[in-house]
This record gives C-alpha cells, sequence and structure tokens, in this order.
C-alpha cells in the first residue's frame, strides 16, 4: 500500500479535524503481509478506532454539509434501559451495560449512548475495565466502548473492544463526557469505571 501525501488544497473536509474513526480510515493491519501494523496512531489509544465498520458522526455531518442537509430533526432508537445522564461524584463509581439481541450477527450496530456530567470546573476520568466479547481486532467491527474524551466532541472517540491498550484512565477535555457502547455481534457487557478529578 502507498499513501500519496495531499496538499490541503486537494480534499474538502468541510473545516472538520482528522477522524481516526471514519469509516473511510483504513484498518492498522491493511495490507500487512506479517500481521504486524501498518499504520500507528500517534495517540495510541486511537489504535483500534482505526479500521471502523461503523459510520462516524464526522462521516454524517461531512455528507449532509455536502449535500446541505443541516436540519435540527433527529430520530434516536435506543433499545430500552438503553443509555442516561450520570453525575461523577469525587469517588469512583461504576457504569455497567448489557446490549445486545441474543445470539447472531445484526446488519446495524445496536447503540447505548451515556452522558458523565461533572460539577463546573471539574474534569471526568474514566477507565475501561471491562469488554465481555474481547474481540481485540482493528474497528472493534463486532462491538466496544467509545469515550469522547476530546475537546472536539464530533470527532470520533477513543473506542475499545476489549481492555488492551487503553492504557489506564482517561481524563476527558470535556464535560459532559460522552461513553457510548455498541455492539453487532451477540450481547456485550462493559464496565467502566468514572469520578470527577480537580
Amino acid at each position: 500500500m502507498e499513501f500519496a501525501k495531499l496538499d490541503r488544497n486537494d480534499a474538502d473536509v468541510y473545516g472538520l479535524k482528522y477522524d481516526y474513526g471514519s469509516i473511510m480510515h483504513y484498518g492498522e493491519l491493511s495490507c500487512s503481509t506479517n500481521r504486524r501494523p501498518t499504520m500507528i496512531a500517534i495517540d495510541r489509544r486511537y489504535q483500534k478506532t482505526m479500521g471502523s465498520e461503523m459510520i462516524s458522526f464526522t462521516d454524517i455531518f461531512m455528507i449532509n454539509e455536502h449535500y446541505g442537509c443541516n436540519g435540527e430533526t433527529c430520530k434516536h432508537f435506543a433499545p430500552p434501559g438503553c443509555g442516561q445522564y450520570v453525575i461523577a461524584m469525587e469517588k469512583r463509581q461504576t457504569l455497567e451495560c448489557r446490549l445486545g439481541f441474543g445470539a447472531g450477527v445484526r446488519d446495524q450496530f445496536g447503540v447505548c449512548n451515556y452522558m458523565i456530567r461533572a460539577p463546573e470546573g471539574r474534569k471526568i476520568e474514566v477507565e475501561v475495565q471491562s469488554v465481555s466479547h474481547g474481540y481485540d481486532y482493528g474497528g472493534c467491527p463486532r462491538g466496544g466502548v467509545e469515550v469522547k474524551a476530546q475537546k472536539n466532541q464530533k470527532l470520533t472517540g477513543y473506542r475499545f473492544c476489549s481492555t488492551k491498550g487503553s492504557e489506564g484512565p482517561i481524563v476527558s477535555k470535556s464535560n459532559p463526557l460522552p461513553v457510548i457502547i455498541f455492539s453487532k455481534v451477540g450481547t456485550i457487557a462493559t464496565t467502566v469505571v468514572y469520578r470527577y478529578i480537580d
């Protein structure tokens, strides 16, 4: 595989920043002949985010910008009991989520969105403690946890399909902090620990 370096004027990215989670992004092992990564993310927590089979917010935003579809209408269909706002405390708390629809593979991802809030001026610390499937594949094609810890929440967050690569707690640059559980295969059980810090 060869990569051609493009000038900023060669592509219209609609003012958006680079997104490791774009459905157009190659995976870490794309075109590898020895099962070693052909691409390594500058921020190593993004390593398993590359190669996603799930369209990212940035992908949809770019398509909508191109075709002038910028309306306020949004229809979100979450499974019952899925997603909520939670308040971070100084003491560690646990967020457990089971998402899925039994055995088999679905055409679309089931998604559960959680928003963790902290008091004004505080940061949120999050750690992915467990992901039941342990499907440690680039792009997390079967399911996982996404933590949107960046200031720009349009970008795809860190995605984990196991606890490998989490490299300890993540400190948010935003408040609230979105945590997204997603699954396409079976039922996934995840555990995320969170708290606020100064």
